[in-house]
């Protein structure tokens, strides 16, 4: 039996690594798109509308406008980062992207994380012990998953990494079934 030729496993890689929504299983777009929807939705109605609805939550946010701020541009990278870096196809496509990306992703993480608890200690949210809990968690699942890539060991990376994005994700789900009247955190 013939060999396959080299140009065309040559040409059988260069298109395995194009990305199209069409190879991405539909589960898999629904899912992220569900996660954005709700990551939206906190973003909109627990922070924007909570700001224009309750005045003493918009002064507490302006009093820790330092932590405040960089904490929710480097969480939200965090975020948005996830589907990029658990794509099979932008990884194959580009693993210098990935590895960019992974490090802002890291980056992200050690910057949001310990200002979160910085918040929760001057009052932010009443379950001071979980929020403190589950930064650690990302941390160190975060510094875990970052150590593996470092040793090319590339499966466990992957697993630690599942448990990071589901650790950070965990913040947003917090705060997803509580209505504005509700949520002890804004009040």
């Amino acid at each position: 039996m013939p060999l396959v030729s080299e140009p065309r496993l040559a040409a059988d890689r260069s298109a395995s690594t194009s990305f199209s929504f069409s190879k991405t299983p539909r589960w898999k777009v629904w899912l992220w798109a569900i996660a954005g929807a709700l990551t939206l939705k906190v973003i909109v109605y627990t922070e924007i509308i909570a700001g224009v609805l309750d005045p003493a939550y918009l002064k507490h946010a302006a009093e820790i406008k330092w932590l405040l701020v960089p904490h929710a541009i480097t969480g939200s990278l965090a975020l948005l980062a996830g589907p990029f870096l658990f794509s099979k196809q932008f990884r194959s496509a580009s693993t210098q992207w990935h590895r960019r990306v992974g490090r802002i992703y890291v980056y992200c993480t050690f910057i949001a994380a310990p200002l979160g608890v910085a918040m929760v200690a001057k009052g932010w949210h009443p379950d001071t012990l979980a929020v403190s809990t589950f930064a650690s968690a990302w941390v160190v699942s975060t510094a875990l998953a970052f150590a593996f890539a470092v040793r090319r060991n590339i499966a466990v990376h992957q697993e630690w990494m599942v448990r990071s994005y589901s650790v950070a994700f965990i913040f947003v789900l917090d705060r997803v079934p509580l209505p504005y009247e509700m949520d002890p955190g804004i009040h």
